[in-house]
């Protein structure tokens, strides 16, 4: 027979998707277990919510329950945020350090990175030469 589960009242549906906003996750999770638990079709959840065929596919069929998304996704930086502000202050508290090119910069500081990544990452912290 299996077991017997009672349904779970799915939330109700407040007001028709206005677009460019995000639809509130309670309403997300009631149109996933209509879905689920009621065996409806998704044409039937797209004429009750009023929503097209791609945003309940979405709905339906993303992997988390609410809007998680992952971080930055690659290998991690040779020099993190703290290390770029830390070289910044460095750089900022004397004119000889501040004339370094990012050749010597490197070669002063013992750093572990390419002078390209040094420029790059200083660049992308707002440290411009």
């Amino acid at each position: 027979m299996g077991i017997h589960r009672e349904p779970i009242t799915p939330a109700i549906w407040k007001s028709p998707h206005k677009r460019g906003f995000q639809i509130p996750t309670p309403q997300k999770n009631a149109i996933r277990q209509s879905y689920a638990e009621g065996h409806v079709t998704r044409r039937f959840l797209q004429d009750k919510y009023s929503l097209g065929q791609t945003i309940i596919r979405r709905i339906l069929f993303y992997p988390l329950a609410t809007r998680e998304r992952i971080g930055r996704i690659g290998p991690k930086y040779l020099l993190s945020n703290a290390e770029v502000d830390d070289i910044k202050t460095y750089c900022a508290k004397s004119w000889e350090h501040r004339i370094l090119t990012y050749k010597k910069l490197k070669e002063a500081l013992g750093l572990n990175c390419s002078v390209k990544t040094l420029g790059k990452r200083m660049n992308q912290r707002g440290f411009f030469r």
